[in-house]
């Protein structure tokens, strides 16, 4: 405002003039026009100063070149930035006009270059002939093909085709890039401009006669797989081109461990076996399996997928792969992983491994099978001792004792009775006893004594032999399944005679320390039955005949799906026998040697089976006293069968005093083993012990003193030994193994309860 009226009175003095005039009217008119000139002028100024003002503000950097004099006036916007910029141009705008007046032009192109001028600089590098870094600054104020041609000129060929590539000129880029020397390059830029016949010839070219570095190559391989990557040039490629130039490729990949993309292109490029090994490095067996039965290798296909299946723990599927593929030994390993016992046999066979084939025929009960495969070992193999060891028992599952003594006597000549060979030991002093050399099985069972005093139940058979060697064996016996000459046939013959025309005789079913169990026919009723009949001790000992009896009556006093069910007895003198439900199963003992650990799932939904049946048991007023799994039958479905009750309490039993050890060691309860009065608790504490083995696949107390073990130590929980047992599970079983009766469950109903409760997965 103060400007305006500065300009208003400036105006003053065409009046001042104007009054000097005569003529009135035009001093009036002339003060008039002199005002509004002032004034227009005045606006005009201060409209262009404050337009100035205004695209300096928004302009920036962009602002045009000022004067000094703008700096002042800008200096009132408070904006320090824009002050700081238009000082720095105007500073830039001095060192060049110096730059210019001194002819400096080179300094003055680079001052335009730092300065971030291009075109500016481009200009002078021009005027002073540097053609590349004028090149170089048309490239950098965006003009990339111009850049390129001169950069063509200059004879700089790779930037000009770099710059020509990036303006999608790619056949002029292709030429620069082979002036430049990069076939690699040039060929990948006229496969994208469309020649592909030049490029693929060009990558061949390089990759049949090259030299250089294989880093390079496999660079030069990488830049060429990315070309023929594009999908217009994938299409046009024929079939000659691809198997021309993938091979090539590939082994560059392959020389770079880039495996798959080397199988890959070995499939590509027809040469399938190359890719099928490829593919075994790059660990995609599917793919190589697929790339060696598409070259007609159906044998290396198979053994691919076998490994495949293998490596995923597929063992059954592994085993028929390896099988297809001939390789008879991996196939047998893989069965046995699989638990297909006879399977393993067979391909083992095929093998020729002998022994393991024999191992795995006996494992799969096919011992007539496993023994003529073990005979053919020969003498110098070095599995035939061992061998000897396993014909042995095989003979024995057969009731062939006296070719079971000649292979294990074979195997065990000159060698002493120590823990690692307990077992055979002990078969050949059973198969002693069956073929009647009691002396001999007396005097191995006693050097059995010395090394384990609880292993089995060599105590047992020592007092039972050194009383039948002690007294005299009646003549005329209807059973001794031990005697010499006696074949299983005239056994069983002897026995059906006795029987009175009732029972057929079908098959032995097993022995044991009491006596033998047969598979009859009940002709009266057309049932299937299980005939148990004692051994020859029925006519030495009274005793043994009461419990025989005994067993019978107990267990028929109950009546349980869980039971094996008793249909008749006999106890006449020289026919003694037990006739019961046939149970079509397998042991707990000889489930848990296949199979090893139980899941937590299957034990217990086993032993809660178990309880049941035992729970009825103790209702009776009976105790079984020898709960173990030998004596837990597995039927079909998984149902549970308790059964041998030989040992078992009554209320008013005169056979079981208290001061008298009985039961099996390694799983009767600490009062058993301390002669003590038993009842209901001892059975929880057997069972807790199966259920603990159930869990872990090992016995608890196995070796050293048993009975003392029993007494003395208590065994860690399941999950010691089985980190999937949960800890309510663990509770359990602990709770059922306390050395005091009062501190384990007081009886099975709350025992199986409580395993119910439990939420187990698989």
């Amino acid at each position: 405002m103060r400007y305006i009226i500065w300009f208003w009175d400036l105006a003053d003095w065409p009046l001042r003039y104007a009054e000097k005039l005569a003529d009135k009217e035009f001093a009036a008119a002339f003060h008039l026009i002199a005002r509004l000139f002032v004034i227009l002028a005045a606006l005009y100024i201060l409209v262009d100063l404050s337009s100035r003002i205004h695209k300096i503000v928004r302009r920036g950097r962009r602002t045009t070149w000022v004067d000094a004099a703008d700096i002042d006036a800008l200096a009132s916007t408070k904006n320090v930035d824009v002050v700081n910029q238009v000082r720095s141009r105007q500073l830039l705008k001095e060192q060049a006009r110096q730059l210019k007046e001194a002819k400096d032009y080179g300094k003055l192109a680079n001052l335009y270059s730092e300065a971030g001028h291009p075109k500016e600089a481009a200009k002078w590098y021009r005027k002073i002939g540097n053609h590349h870094k004028e090149a170089m600054e048309i490239a950098k104020s965006g003009n990339t093909l111009k850049a390129a041609q001169l950069f063509l000129k200059e004879g700089d060929y790779e930037s000009a085709a770099q710059y020509f590539m990036e303006n999608a000129r790619y056949q002029d880029a292709a030429a620069a890039y082979e002036k430049a020397g990069k076939p690699v390059l040039a060929a990948s830029a006229y496969g994208r401009a469309g020649n592909i016949a030049k490029a693929l010839q060009m990558f061949v070219n390089y990759f049949r006669t090259t030299g250089d570095a294989m880093e390079i190559q496999v660079q030069a391989a990488t830049e060429c797989y990315k070309t023929i990557q594009d999908e217009q040039i994938a299409a046009s490629l024929s079939e000659a081109q691809r198997r021309e130039l993938h091979p090539l490729l590939a082994e560059r990949f392959e020389r770079a461990n880039n495996h798959d993309v080397a199988a890959r292109l070995f499939r590509s490029g027809g040469d399938l076996v190359r890719a099928g090994e490829t593919y075994i490095l790059a660990g995609n067996l599917e793919e190589a399996a697929v790339c060696m039965n598409e070259a007609g290798k159906k044998q290396e296909a198979s053994r691919i997928v076998g490994r495949f299946h293998e490596g995923k723990g597929n063992w059954k599927e592994a085993g028929t792969a390896y099988a297809a593929a001939g390789d008879f030994l991996r196939a047998g390993e893989a069965f046995s992983k699989a638990k297909d016992a006879g399977r393993a046999a067979d391909c083992f066979l095929r093998a020729g491994e002998y022994y393991r084939a024999g191992l795995a025929f006996a494992h799969a009960g096919r011992f007539a099978d496993a023994i003529k495969v073990l005979q053919r070992v020969k003498e110098d193999h070095p599995t035939f001792e061992i061998s000897r060891g396993l014909l042995g028992r095989c003979f024995y599952e057969m009731h062939d004792y006296a070719h079971c003594v000649a292979a294990l006597e074979n195997h065990l000549t000159g060698k002493r009775v120590d823990t690692a060979l307990l077992e055979y030991f002990y078969m050949l002093a059973l198969a002693y006893e069956q073929t009647g050399r009691l002396d001999d099985s007396l005097q191995i069972l006693r050097k059995i004594h010395t090394v384990d005093l609880e292993f089995r139940d060599v105590s047992q058979r020592i007092s039972s032999i050194s009383t039948r060697i002690s007294m005299k064996a009646g003549p005329g016996t209807v059973l001794q399944p031990g005697a010499q000459g006696a074949t299983g046939g005239q056994m069983m013959k002897s026995v059906e005679n006795a029987l009175e025309g009732r029972y057929e005789l079908q098959k032995e079913l097993g022995r044991g320390g009491m006596g033998v169990v047969y598979l009859a026919r009940d002709k009266q009723l057309d049932r299937p039955v299980a005939l148990k009949f004692l051994g020859s001790l029925i006519d030495d000992s009274e005793e043994f005949r009461e419990r025989f009896v005994r067993e019978a009556r107990t267990a028929a006093k109950i009546s349980h799906p869980n039971i094996v069910s008793i249909y008749d007895i006999s106890a006449s003198e020289g026919r003694a026998y037990i006739a019961m439900e046939y149970v079509e199963g397998v042991s707990l003992y000889r489930y848990l040697a296949k199979k090893g650990a139980l899941m937590p799932r299957e034990a217990v939904n086993f032993i809660v089976q178990a309880c049941s049946a035992l729970g009825a048991i103790h209702k009776a007023g009976i105790t079984h006293r020898d709960i173990k799994p030998e004596n837990i039958l597995i039927a079909k479905g998984g149902l549970i069968k308790i059964m041998d009750f030989g040992l078992a309490k009554s209320e008013d039993n005169r056979l079981t005093r208290a001061g008298v050890v009985m039961g099996t060691p390694s799983y009767m309860s600490p009062e058993q083993a301390l002669g003590k009065e038993s009842d209901a608790r001892s059975d929880i504490y057997s069972i807790g012990m199966v259920l603990h083995e159930c869990l872990t696949g090992k016995i608890v107390f196995a070796s050293g003193n048993v009975i003392q073990r029993q007494v003395q130590e208590m065994p860690p929980p399941p999950s010691a030994e089985n980190d999937k047992i949960p800890e309510a599970l663990d509770d359990i079983v602990m709770k059922c193994i306390q050395k005091k009766p009062e501190e384990r469950y007081q009886n099975m109903e709350r025992l199986a309860a409580d395993l119910r409760v439990l939420s187990l997965g698989d």
